[in-house]
């Protein structure tokens, strides 16, 4: 008996024997799969999903790569990354449009593999999968190259594919691969005529066109002209100059064409734009212009040897100056904390006062005034100018602002009381008044609104 449970005893001591055996042993077969399933495709594959590319070819990283070349195809091309900018380096050198290229790349490595042979395929049976004599191959290259074959189309779609190292045959939906097998190299080209990524980035603008020559910098949220003299600028056309100056495209390239500028008129550029930003420096030349039907302009961004064709319209939307781009505020408070105003002009003169919640005609009589008037009142003296006409006016009577046609003061909470000038009205299609501010040494124009708004009679300012 003794011996009995000895010998059961010593049965049990045994790890890998009876219930407890048997789930060490799964455990340790478990782990050795994902480690050989590691090993064979690179990252694991999550249970009842297909692998993808990436584990074929060992490149789980599309960020990482840094060239491509296409080549057994009617155009082989090479694209290479340099920082986080792409290029097309053969058979030409251009800027390459960098989402498209990192699209593609992403698109192949994280495209699912629908059917794979396990185990590797001799070059004896390379034939049944078109891989003997591949219809193109792919080269992606991130510290060592890796070159997918590219064969025949599979029975259920898609293409058959390998890695040239890898060997094991595997098959790629046929868009991942068409990214590339069907692509000429001007497909990957950017075709932007300025290679901004985010206006929001640029720091500096720069322009000497039919306008003059003109130069602002971002304070901030703000923008400030430098040149030709000091200024404060609007945001709101700067930006909107930025937004075009990114989506300009070329519709076209003359290959070489930066070799003979006079002949684009690019020697003397008609308009010259430049733009930094924290990738540096990016500067479009305009130049002359097509003949035919649909004339277009010469283009060259600097720096490249290509010039391009753009919409003729580019000249007139970039060009811009001082009068363009200088800030149009006036006085530009807040209205809900004014708290007295006067005007003083042909109707008369009177002045408004804040009581409480509402506002009171005080001169030349005392009474309730009528709330959406002195409202309107407000907001014009307010509002931004319709446009910047002149900095330090030589002569103020050529605006009849010496004296002004009409004089207005505002007074907001506890800050000095501001002052607001309307001269004559100025020539042109669309009726607009000179005005001049104690807040600004500039001229500029306000909106017939504005001025009728500002010019009323003290009778209607009273609450009906």
């Amino acid at each position: 008996m003794e011996s009995r449970s000895a010998s059961a005893g010593r049965r049990r001591a045994h790890p890998l024997k009876g219930k407890g055996g048997l789930v060490t042993i799964a455990v340790v077969a478990f782990i050795w799969g994902i480690a050989w399933l590691a090993h064979r495709y690179g990252k694991p594959v999550e249970p009842g999903a297909n692998p993808v590319v990436a584990n074929f070819v060992h490149l789980s990283q599309p960020e990482a790569v840094e060239r491509v070349v296409v080549r057994g195809i009617a155009q082989p091309y090479s694209l290479m990354k340099k920082g986080l900018e792409w290029r097309i380096l053969t058979p030409l050198s251009a800027p390459a449009a960098n989402q498209t290229v990192d699209d593609a790349v992403k698109g192949l490595l994280d495209a699912s593999v629908t059917a794979y042979v396990g185990d590797r395929v001799p070059s004896s049976r390379l034939s049944q999968y078109g891989l003997d004599h591949p219809a193109c191959e792919i080269l992606l290259t991130n510290g060592g190259p890796h070159v997918l074959q590219v064969g025949k189309t599979a029975k259920d779609g898609g293409y058959y594919t390998r890695d040239k190292q890898d060997e094991r045959v595997f098959v790629v939906s046929t868009f991942a691969i068409d990214a590339f097998k069907n692509k000429k190299p001007d497909d990957f080209r950017d075709k932007s005529a300025l290679a901004l990524a985010d206006s929001e980035k640029v720091t500096k603008v720069a322009i000497d066109g039919p306008k003059g020559p003109i130069e602002v910098d971002r304070r901030g949220t703000d923008w400030a002209m430098v040149r030709p003299t000091a200024a404060p600028a609007d945001a709101t056309e700067v930006s909107s100059l930025l937004t075009t100056a990114k989506g300009l495209q070329a519709a076209s390239f003359i290959n070489g064409g930066a070799s003979d500028l006079p002949r684009y008129g690019l020697d003397h550029p008609r308009l010259t734009l430049t733009a930094t930003d924290d990738h540096g420096t990016h500067t479009l030349l305009l130049g002359g212009q097509t003949t035919g039907k649909t004339p277009q302009l010469y283009a060259l961004r600097r720096g490249e040897a290509d010039v391009m064709l753009v919409d003729k319209t580019a000249l007139d939307n970039l060009s811009k100056g001082p009068v363009d781009l200088h800030s149009r505020s006036l006085l530009g408070f807040d209205t809900t904390k004014a708290v007295r105003a006067s005007v003083q002009g042909p109707n008369g003169s009177f002045t408004i006062e804040k009581r409480g919640n509402d506002w009171w005609l005080t001169r030349p009589t005392a009474i309730r005034a009528d709330q959406g008037k002195a409202q309107s009142l407000l907001s014009s003296l307010a509002a931004p100018a319709l446009r910047f006409v002149e900095e330090h006016p030589s002569d103020s009577k050529k605006y009849g602002l010496d004296p002004p046609v009409i004089q207005a003061t505002v007074v907001v909470g506890g800050e000095p009381e501001m002052r607001y000038m309307l001269g004559s009205a100025a020539p042109g299609a669309q009726k607009s008044y000179y005005v001049r501010t104690s807040k600004s040494v500039g001229v500029y124009e306000v909106s017939d609104f504005d001025y009728q708004s500002i010019n009323v009679k003290p009778d209607d300012m009273k609450q009906k």
